[in-house]
């Protein structure tokens, strides 16, 4: 719904903001979804379907002549999201399907759009690429640095950790630098405003029981800590929750007011 109503207010938009142009032109205008205005408020990227696939574009606000910067793969790859990383980058998360032990599951890729060349990246490394196992391994977006946008912070896994560690990673070159390494197992990162890594997630099943440790710093040069969650049923219904509403939010505003004495004591 909230995609719907976004996108009829940017069509409303660039038919109040043309320079008169014939009525018929916006009846023929195609389906455009995530519109993002860019911070200097200049461009528009979308998604932006045409009969050859979904497309990542661009057009100068308030136009709708869209510049095609990328073109996905008809009926196979889901764009995510797109985000702006200051105005020369859009951040491009997508997913295709893969098959493997008797079920589907989606691979998340990384990609950056510099829309000042046109310059597609996808934003992986050699290390990553000549590993077998590179076909099923999914990277996730943790932040777009606000004061460094040529810069973010990508999770993925790391065979020399065995887990999902944390990389600053260069958009225009692709260049990954380790920030965060992980011995405990943590499946999701997040990070505060500033880009600093300040908690991580690992959630395990057993027996159709979730239990989740959480891994907390309280700044940059502060060591993780684990918050005990040794409880019952109630408990950890409560933390699996928390589980799904921190993916949802991205921890960005939750980080700030964490409470230690809402979990326990730390370990």
């Amino acid at each position: 719904m909230l995609k719907g109503i976004v996108t009829i207010l940017l069509l409303a938009t660039f038919i109040v903001n043309a320079k008169a142009p014939a009525w018929e032109h916006y009846a023929k205008l195609p389906m455009v979804e995530q519109p993002s205005l860019s911070p200097n408020g200049e461009l528009i990227a979308t998604l932006y379907n045409t009969d050859s696939g979904p497309t990542i574009s661009v057009t100068k606000f308030p136009d709708i002549d869209f510049k095609v910067l990328a073109r996905l793969k008809k009926n196979k790859d889901r764009v995510d999201f797109i985000r702006w990383s200051g105005n020369r980058y859009i951040i491009v998360s997508a997913s295709y399907p893969e098959y493997v032990n008797g079920q589907f599951f989606r691979v998340s890729r990384l990609y950056s759009i510099n829309v000042e060349t046109s310059e597609t990246k996808v934003l992986t490394s050699p290390r990553f690429t000549d590993d077998r196992w590179y076909k099923y391994q999914s990277f996730e977006l943790v932040s777009s640095l606000k004061d460094e946008t040529d810069y973010a912070l990508i999770s993925t896994y790391d065979k020399n950790d065995k887990g999902y560690v944390v990389y600053r990673v260069h958009l225009g070159t692709s260049d990954f630098d380790k920030v965060q390494g992980n011995k405990n197992d943590i499946g999701s990162w997040y990070a505060d405003s500033k880009g600093v890594i300040r908690l991580g997630l690992a959630v395990e099943e057993k027996d159709d029981v979730f239990t989740a440790s959480i891994w907390y710093r309280a700044n940059k040069d502060a060591e993780l800590k684990k918050f005990t969650h040794r409880c019952g049923a109630k408990m950890t219904l409560f933390l699996f929750k928390l589980y799904q509403k921190m993916a949802r939010k991205r921890m960005c505003s939750l980080i700030g007011s964490l409470d230690v004495k809402l979990f326990g004591s730390i370990t």
